[in-house]
């Protein structure tokens, strides 16, 4: 498979529990047996998809055109992702309850705020590196003096996450 092939299936697989027709292309792909898995892993690592990949595959029913190994190592990969993904979740709600107590309202944005609008069947599908939220440009410096004075944090927080407070957006 050329790379432009295998960003395709890629993303039909993405895809398939949405476009019939995506799901028979995909489908006839497995039955073919010419899927270059090796491809499809680097691919979908590198563009942080590949429990996304699992969890549809997995929907569609697909799984048993796949190499066993490779389910299994997909399957591991998942559950990693959504046993981090609850602890941030857990995080961000802890995050929130401080903010909130000093009067300062925070915005949830990109994975950690979709994560918590609940917007995906299963939060393994998302793959969320760090909590970004914004808060108005007033509270911004009262946020990074809290961040930084607030005991739990350091070791807590921001030694496993990367915060964002995106105050230029609000500007």
């Amino acid at each position: 498979m050329t790379y432009k092939e295998t960003l395709f299936f890629v993303a039909k697989c993405l895809t398939i529990n949405h476009e019939e027709h995506n799901k028979r292309i995909v489908e006839e792909m497995l039955q073919s047996n010419t899927v270059d898995w090796d491809a499809i892993v680097k691919l979908s690592t590198a563009h942080f998809v590949f429990p996304a990949l699992y969890c549809n595959l997995k929907r569609a029913s697909f799984l048993s055109y796949l190499p066993e190994d490779l389910v299994e190592y997909m399957k591991y990969i998942t559950e990693l992702n959504r046993e981090r993904n609850e602890k941030i979740i857990t995080q961000a709600k802890e995050l929130n309850t401080l903010l909130l107590e000093h009067k300062i309202t925070p915005i949830f944005i990109k994975g950690t705020g979709n994560l918590l609008e609940g917007l995906y069947e299963d939060i393994a599908e998302r793959m969320v590196g760090d909590i970004d939220f914004i808060c108005s440009p007033e509270d911004y410096p009262k946020a990074i003096q809290l961040l930084k004075k607030n005991p739990l944090l350091p070791n807590q927080y921001l030694k496993r996450h990367r915060y964002s407070l995106l105050h230029q957006l609000l500007m």
